[in-house]
């Protein structure tokens, strides 16, 4: 393999696979013939460490997840075609314990997520946002152990005056040189252009690390300049074939600067020929998928190209089939088609073809996991109330308070003595688990009782550091509006309206700890699921703190994390310019010491509730558990409506 100043050029590796002839069903399907190539393109995305399919927050299998499960889809896919490829679309480091675990200081080597990846024969890869949660360091060291080229586009050590002038963090792009064969068993080489993308949003969300060391470009400006340069590198070396790796979900056809979901603008351009798309967990293509301009959720196309997203944490298989044909004007797509192959799905496969695929990957992730397994159990305190997300998303709860309560204790113990000390501490929190796209059993029920590591991991997923703002009384109001974004506005009247708005994402539903407060859903939201001002209308009434209204030009410290204070979610007064401190230290350790010095007790009367309309009511989902858990919310009048199609309890909230 020859490196190159602005990429990789590189010849068959140990993703080329040649197992069978081209899938017959394929080849009837889009009409290939036997001049044609047929290029299988296997993807995953949004792995987020998820290796064997087991919920270390709960401590239970969870078979429909994880990247041993995915290796029998990607058996199976190698099994039906002659030519494939085999790709990572980003977010791979992070996102459950053992990510976590193997990121502390002592290192480990090497990282069972690239151990599995090197497994399993990965031909190329890119970097997603998560890939920065812990560090410059740390993600260069995972990265040098990969067998695979990791590719990015738009992320640089330094910007120069082009995209193309820049010192990529990584090379921008990868040509991989395979020798593939068409229907009649003749050989062709064919030149495979890789190009990767990271929403340049990573410089906001994790400042800390990234400040000072790195710079994004907006992604479709730097497609359009690394793409022409892939393909018209001379006959020996230009692309025959582009795949975009791109970390960024599907947004709208319409390109806009700085976009963070540009997948769909990016498979517009000229010279790409599939896309690979990730970043929201969603699966493409599906006909539940939100349709849009450019956007065929049947078809499985963006901008009239084929395209996958293939869910999270190993839940699915994104497969990309090409029907190639030289001509005189090089290689073209004659046909294609896409799907997505569900990991629970997987086929039972014999002995031998489990030691080729799925024994692989629990070898490469058994040390890891043993020892996530123990670090994960060790008891840190007790909890004399349960600690659940079951209706944490309309109510006030007490697994939110413990985390408010350990974030405003370290905030009061950090500015003891300082010019702050005399300003009141609130603490802003969100519900990470509340069912969405993660589904019915994205959710933290912790019974009352012994607490472990696990438990405090699954009270705060991420790993974000501890931080402090001061703000003004004016800016509080603003940040709850934002946060009341939430919910879709009910009419006075409504008979079972749907109240929670599926765009707005969980993390960006702030509570602000210490101030008490109504919402009023007869009015429109104040602000975009995006944090844009979209009307006037103002739904936080009654807001105090102590009992008082909150006075607009009073100043108050809100303790919070590294995410929001970098300015992540654009809420009023929470960025870098009210800044009082940020540590290194984790919320989750800061969670962790305050569990280990208290024991949880019943919570106060609810600090927010939603202001009456009588003779409405709105519906909401919930774990299917949860109708037996109404007495964590004995104020709303709640009434179970029976499971959703896709598994949630839905319930009747009389308002």
């Amino acid at each position: 393999m020859t490196v190159l100043s602005t990429g990789f050029v590189a010849g068959a590796g140990s993703g080329a696979a040649a197992c069978a002839p081209p899938a017959a069903g394929f080849s009837a399907r889009v009409g290939a013939g036997a001049q044609d190539v047929h290029l299988r393109i296997a993807a995953t995305s949004d792995i987020h460490a998820c290796l064997l399919g087991h919920d270390y927050f709960t401590d239970q299998p969870t078979p429909q997840f994880g990247l041993a499960r995915v290796a029998r889809q990607i058996a199976a896919a190698r099994a039906g075609a002659a030519n494939m490829l085999l790709l990572d679309n980003g977010d791979f480091l992070q996102g459950t314990a053992l990510g976590d675990y193997v990121a502390q200081p002592r290192r480990r080597s090497p990282h069972p997520v690239i151990a599995a990846f090197n497994a399993l024969g990965y031909d190329a890869g890119t970097l997603g946002n998560h890939e920065f949660n812990f560090g410059l360091g740390f993600l260069t060291r995972a990265l040098a152990e990969a067998r695979h080229p990791i590719v990015s586009a738009n992320i640089a050590r330094t910007l120069g005056a082009t995209p193309t002038d820049d010192a990529t963090f990584v090379p921008p792009f990868v040509i991989l040189t395979r020798s593939v064969t068409d229907g009649a068993g003749q050989a062709h080489s064919l030149r495979i252009g890789i190009i990767g993308f990271t929403p340049p949003q990573i410089l906001i969300w994790d400042r800390q690390h990234l400040e000072g060391q790195l710079s994004t470009r907006d992604i479709l400006a730097a497609a359009q300049a690394w793409v022409p340069v892939m393909r018209a590198r001379g006959a020996d070396l230009g692309a025959d074939l582009v795949i975009a790796l791109s970390h960024s979900g599907i947004g709208p056809l319409q390109a806009v600067p700085g976009m963070e979901n540009a997948s769909t603008a990016l498979a517009a351009l000229p010279g790409i020929d599939a896309v690979i798309a990730g970043h929201s967990h969603l699966t493409f293509p599906s006909p539940l998928h939100p349709t849009g301009d450019g956007i065929d959720g049947v078809a499985g196309c963006l901008a009239g190209k084929p395209a996958v997203m293939p869910g999270h944490s190993g839940s699915h298989l994104g497969v990309i089939d090409l029907s190639l044909r030289a001509t005189d004007k090089g290689w073209q797509v004659m046909a294609h088609a896409a799907e997505v192959w569900a990991a629970r799905d997987a086929p039972a496969l014999p002995r031998p073809q489990l030691r080729l695929t799925e024994a692989p990957v629990r070898r490469a992730a058994a040390p890891a996991h043993k020892a996530t397994l123990a670090w994960a159990r060790r008891r840190i305190g007790q909890t004399a109330v349960p600690l659940s997300t079951y209706f944490a998303h309309v109510a006030d709860s007490a697994a939110l308070r413990l985390v408010a309560a350990a974030q405003r204790a370290y905030a009061q113990t950090t500015l003891a003595g300082s010019a702050w000390a005399g300003l009141p501490v609130l603490a802003a929190v969100s519900p990470f688990k509340v069912g969405g796209r993660g589904g019915p059993q994205n959710y933290t029920h912790i019974p009352a009782g012994d607490l472990a590591l696990r438990h405090a991991a699954a009270l705060y997923i991420f790993p974000n550091t501890i931080a402090a703002l001061c703000v003004s009384g004016a800016d509080l109001a603003l940040w709850l509006e934002h946060a009341a974004g939430q919910f879709l506005q009910v009419p006075d009247g409504s008979r079972d309206a749907p109240l929670v708005d599926p765009e707005f994402p969980s993390f960006n539903f702030d509570h602000l700890d210490g101030l008490t407060y109504r919402i009023d859903l007869s009015q429109p939201a104040r602000f975009s699921p995006a944090g844009a001002q979209i009307t006037d209308a103002t739904r936080i009434r009654a807001l105090c703190h102590q009992g008082q209204p909150v006075d607009p030009e009073a100043r108050f410290i809100v303790a919070t994390n590294s995410y929001r204070a970098n300015g992540s979610g654009v809420f009023a007064g929470a960025d870098p310019d009210h800044l009082v401190f940020r540590h290194q230290r984790l919320v989750r350790d800061v969670l962790r010491d305050h569990i280990a010095t208290r024991t949880e007790h019943p919570a106060p009367p609810p600090q927010w509730q939603f202001a009456p309309q009588p003779g409405t009511s709105v519906t909401l989902d919930s774990h299917p558990d949860a109708a037996c858990h109404l007495g964590l919310v004995p104020h709303l009048d709640l009434t179970p409506l029976g499971l959703t199609p896709d598994g949630f309890q839905r319930f009747r909230l009389s308002l």
